[in-house]
């Protein structure tokens, strides 16, 4: 089980790898073992005073070594350097710096760690059609789309939108939007 000790730890070995290659992170940020995320390894949240926080689950370090528990943390690090709370070419930068000099292998989105077993993904449970053109939208959770699916209209063609709710879909989850 992940400590909250054991990740400042870890956090303060990855600052350090860091700044060896010249990457200065900002001073004060905080560390935390998130025991509800189950969908996510790690988060890197801003505060409005420009302070930072860095989750790490425990789900995904309960088990896992020091390196793998590291890459997630140098990911969410490289998050609090200006102009890189997003995934874009600054931040991109520094993975490669990074990679170039650690075999972290830090990346946009990592791939499910050898021991850890992929989450269930849910199926959805609404389907929205366009009428027009057979565009296909899906959702888990009955949202203002699937509640009025009236005030919509398709992204693609403009025509109108129907729901219809099923169960046990055969396909695997779809991303929020298919069109």
């Amino acid at each position: 089980m992940l400590t909250a000790e054991h990740l400042a730890q870890l956090a303060s070995a990855c600052r350090q790898e860091l700044v060896r290659i010249g990457i200065h992170v900002p001073p004060g940020i905080r560390y935390c073992v998130n025991t509800r995320a189950k969908k996510r390894l790690g988060l890197c949240r801003r505060f409005a005073d420009g302070s930072y926080e860095i989750q790490v689950s425990d789900v995904f370090a309960s088990d896992k070594d020091d390196e793998a528990i590291k890459r997630v943390l140098i990911h969410e690090l490289l998050h609090t350097l200006p102009g890189c709370m997003n995934h874009g070419k600054r931040w991109g930068y520094y993975a490669r710096k990074v990679n170039a000099s650690y075999p972290y292998e830090v990346a946009r989105c990592s791939p499910v760690p050898p021991g850890m077993q992929p989450l269930p993904t849910k199926a959805p449970r609404y389907r929205i059609v366009c009428s027009g053109c057979g565009a296909e939208i899906f959702r888990q959770k009955a949202s203002r789309l699937v509640r009025e699916p009236f005030r919509y209209r398709c992204g693609r063609c403009g025509g109108r939108l129907h729901v219809t709710a099923f169960e046990n879909v055969t396909e695997p989850a779809c991303p929020r939007k298919k069109l």
